[in-house]
């Protein structure tokens, strides 16, 4: 199903008379989901441009997974991939932290990680799939009493 949508969607674009290549549409892992929800949440919020400024956390609950990301020091030497070059990086540093550097060559360290089958649908799903007797309560389908 996955690939039948990135094929329609790279056809859309071909077809479109936009500059495109087919390479540009994937399916990013959730990890990188989670730091570029960070980075739009923290740029909306004009908090990502300068690094002696707090950003905030986020947590992205979607159908199937939820991601969760948050700003976090790092202890140590950075890889030289995190200390070369002026565009966006993102720089994997192990233990679900990533070194991120953004365009203006202001960097953050982030924490992000991504959990499948923690989405408000998957939860649903085992919810009303264990709820034998049916009383489980649940916000989506409210209490039964």
């Amino acid at each position: 199903q996955q690939q039948n949508v990135l094929l329609g969607l790279r056809n859309a674009f071909n077809a479109s008379g936009f500059m495109f290549r087919d390479e540009w549409a994937r399916v990013i892992p959730g990890w990188q989901e989670g730091i570029l929800d960070w980075i739009s949440t923290n740029a909306a919020l004009g908090l990502v441009h300068q690094e002696q400024f707090p950003t905030v956390g986020v947590i992205d609950v979607g159908g199937a997974s939820t991601q969760i990301a948050y700003p976090t020091t790092h202890v140590g030497p950075l890889p030289e991939a995190a200390t070369t070059g002026n565009s966006t990086t993102i720089v994997p540093l192990g233990n679900g932290m990533y070194f991120v550097r953004l365009v203006n060559n202001v960097s953050h360290t982030l924490y992000s990680i991504s959990r499948i089958n923690y989405g408000k649908n998957r939860a649903l799903k085992y919810v009303v799939s264990h709820d034998v007797d049916g009383t489980a309560p649940t916000p989506i389908l409210g209490n039964s009493e």
